[in-house]
């Protein structure tokens, strides 16, 4: 006798409407719950909410549409950003802060190193966490372990670590930062470059109000960058190795790209599209609140704990290390007052 399920089979067309369903819900609930809430906002609760409700996502077949809309929506937000923002404040961030980023990538990547190694991670799973942990999260580990050829557990077990601390730092940073009286701008500057992966950072930043929002965005960008300098050290170090390196191809970090052809159109333009400017900086806070709605969707914390515990101690001692180090840096040399 067959074994007859259920739960009926959706098609294609039906987990894309339930999606669209999911993430109606979850943006509209995160938005009003945002007013009441201006401590937290819509952003970090558009995340909370779709992790909350990440089993049910996972249990109707949704999660590869959520992962497709969280990317484009993400690319897309970036780019509309991008296109509101001043430009000679974006060349004043961005010029300021080339120095930081460089140090505090460097530092996360020998915390990272340390860390692996005191606590006998897998090279490659330790490569991947520290790339996400120092640059771009999610981004890093997808350019990274096409050069590593990492196994898709050594992918997972990373990528698994970057989540559930994206979360926690979507939530922690902005309330840290107002129990520190943080100004805007420093606020900024310390989520662009201690905060893991790009979705975080703006929802950390644009949360906790003022210039922050624009200044985490430059920052974040600037140090996605990043990822090919360091794609370039670890190929070279696969062929030290004698191992071959992987493609390139998703070496490519695209809300970078998109950021920075943005940024190419408003310095065309100019000011004569004034009108255009404040409509892309509403679309863009729109689609990101889209794109963590999403992300929330995809990010299931009871498997994020069962696939890699030694792989979440690397990334939460990495984590940790690089925020404290960063704020000790700005909080040393004045940075971003």
């Amino acid at each position: 006798m067959t074994h007859k399920t259920l739960v009926p089979t959706l098609s294609s067309r039906q987990k894309m409407m339930a999606t669209v369903v999911f993430l109606a819900i979850v943006c509209f609930a995160a938005l009003w719950l945002g007013g009441l809430f201006p401590l937290l906002g819509g952003p970090v609760l558009a995340i909370l909410i779709g992790a909350s409700l990440a089993p049910l996502a996972l249990k109707s077949g949704i999660v590869p549409y959520c992962q497709k809309i969280s990317k484009y929506a993400l690319l897309g937000s970036v780019v509309m950003l991008g296109l509101g923002m001043n430009i000679s404040q974006v060349v004043s961030i961005g010029g300021s802060s080339i120095g930081f980023m460089v140090t505090t990538v460097t530092f996360a990547l020998f915390a990272s190193w340390f860390f692996s190694r005191l606590l006998g991670l897998h090279e490659n799973t330790a490569t991947l966490v520290g790339a996400g942990t120092c640059i771009c999260g999610g981004s890093a580990i997808a350019a990274m372990s096409g050069i590593i050829h990492a196994k898709e557990e050594e992918t997972a077990q990373a990528l698994s670590t970057i989540f559930l601390f994206n979360i926690i730092a979507a939530v922690l940073f902005p309330l840290l930062g107002h129990l520190m009286g943080m100004e805007s701008r420093v606020f900024g500057l310390w989520a662009g470059t201690a905060i893991n992966d790009t979705s975080s950072v703006l929802a950390a930043a644009f949360s906790y109000g003022g210039d922050s929002g624009d200044v985490g965005t430059v920052v974040k960008m600037a140090r996605t960058l990043m990822i090919f300098p360091l794609g370039i050290v670890i190929a070279l170090r696969q062929r030290f190795y004698g191992q071959q390196a992987g493609s390139w191809k998703r070496a490519l970090p695209l809300p970078a790209i998109g950021f920075a052809l943005a940024i190419g159109i408003r310095v065309v333009v100019g000011d004569s599209g004034a009108p255009l400017w404040e409509w892309a900086t509403t679309a863009g806070k729109w689609l990101m609140v889209l794109a963590l709605a999403a992300i929330g969707l995809i990010t299931h914390l009871g498997h994020i704990w069962h696939n890699g515990r030694r792989a979440l101690a690397v990334g939460a001692l990495t984590w940790a290390a690089l925020s404290l180090f960063s704020l000790s840096l700005i909080h040393i040399f004045e940075l971003g007052a």
